[in-house]
Formats: C-alpha cells, sequence, structure tokens
C-alpha cells in the first residue's frame, strides 16, 4: 500500500510540473529534440507588415501578424520543403503571394522575415537557411544574395561590399549586423544569428544562404 500511495504522490507531482512548467522552457524540449537523432529542424517566420498565412507544402500552418515576436513551425523534417505566404486582405488577389523551395537543415532554425506588397519591387524581407559542413571550428560562412544585384552590404562596422558575397567569414561569437541598399530602394537592417551564446555555437560548421529582397520607392512625376 505504502508503493502504491507513493507512486500516487509522484503522478501527482508530475501532472502538476507538466501543468505549470513554463512556457520558455518549451525552448529547452525543442533543443533537446533538435539535438537527437531525429532528422528535424524548424521555420520561424516574421511578419514585416499586415497579417500573413504560412503554408508549408500546400497545408496550413497558422498565421503571424506584425505585433507578434514570430510564428514558429516545429518540427519539419530535413530536406526540402515549399513554403507559402499569403497576405491577409479584404480585396482578394491584392497582395502578390511568395512561394519558395527552401532546404531544412537538421538543427537550424530557417528564418524568414518578409511584408509582402502589390508587387514584387513592393515586397521586402529577407530569408536564411543552412548547409552543415565541415568548417572550421568558431567560424561560420555567410553566401548573400541581393535583389536587386549589385546592391551593397555592410556587416558590422566593416567595409561596404557589392552583392553577390560569397563565403563570408561570421565569427559565433557574437550577433551581426545586415545593412543591404542600393539607390532608389529602401534599405534594409538586420541582425543574423541566435543572441544566446549556446545557440550561436551549434552553427560552428554551417554555411548560411541569406537572401535579401529590398524595397523599390515609387517615382511620383
Amino acid at each position: 500500500m505504502k508503493k502504491v500511495g507513493l507512486c500516487l504522490i509522484l503522478c501527482i507531482i508530475a501532472i502538476v510540473a507538466a501543468i505549470f512548467v513554463p512556457w520558455e522552457n518549451v525552448g529547452n524540449i525543442k533543443d533537446r529534440l533538435l539535438g537527437t537523432s531525429r532528422s528535424v529542424a524548424s521555420l520561424k517566420v516574421y511578419s514585416l507588415g499586415g497579417n500573413m498565412k504560412v503554408i508549408l507544402d500546400g497545408e496550413e500552418k497558422g498565421t503571424v501578424r506584425s505585433e507578434d515576436p514570430y510564428l514558429e513551425i516545429f518540427p519539419v523534417e530535413v530536406g526540402n520543403h515549399t513554403v507559402e505566404l499569403e497576405r491577409e486582405s479584404e480585396a482578394g488577389g491584392f497582395y502578390v503571394d511568395f512561394k519558395r523551395e527552401i532546404r531544412f537543415e537538421k538543427g537550424f532554425d530557417t528564418v524568414i522575415s518578409w511584408e509582402i506588397g502589390p508587387t514584387e519591387d513592393s515586397s521586402s524581407g529577407w530569408i536564411l537557411y543552412a548547409q552543415k559542413t565541415t568548417g572550421e571550428d568558431g567560424k561560420i560562412l555567410v553566401n548573400l544574395t541581393c535583389d536587386p544585384g549589385n546592391c551593397e552590404v555592410q556587416i558590422d562596422d566593416q567595409e561596404k561590399r557589392q552583392a553577390p558575397l560569397s563565403d563570408q567569414e561570421l565569427s559565433i561569437d557574437s550577433q551581426h549586423t545586415i545593412k543591404a541598399s542600393r539607390y532608389g530602394y529602401q534599405d534594409l537592417e538586420f541582425q543574423v544569428l541566435p543572441e544566446e551564446d549556446s545557440a550561436r555555437a551549434q552553427l560552428a560548421g554551417y554555411v548560411l544562404f541569406l537572401e535579401v529582397n529590398l524595397y523599390k520607392i515609387p517615382v511620383y512625376n
């Protein structure tokens, strides 16, 4: 009877712990899953304007709003997946749709930070995905492309360079600020790499692919 009573108490404690576990610990659960042999990744979508439906491989996964931190889809199986974004509007068909085939890598948070406009020129944002390699410890490589082509790119306080950039070395000691600009287009500035030291350390040996799309400023006569 004592054993039964002890088991009952332990079960009650486990249930209470499950109910009151802080939501911020959910990320730790995800980290443990990503660290196992499961071939899973995740997708984080940020809205730079308006509400957007997120569709993965034809299945609607939720809506992200500009006031939300982001919408995360987890787990995502490693491999190529089609991601679509649809901006909500009372006037159907007013906004162009976003559709990309992106490769998801084990243990990596693929990021899409985007604002959909009525045209491709009036849409802007950036996409970050990765490929696992056997890179140098403490370093990661970044390949950056920009639309329109030949835009100027500045990483942290370094000199501006012209896109595209190939095998640009970044340290994992801190986050990095990227600024892309071109005459006639609105500048886009953002940070890449996780804020947490432990999360950045796990990126050693990755090659990152960064696609930037700038908003074309309308010209009025």
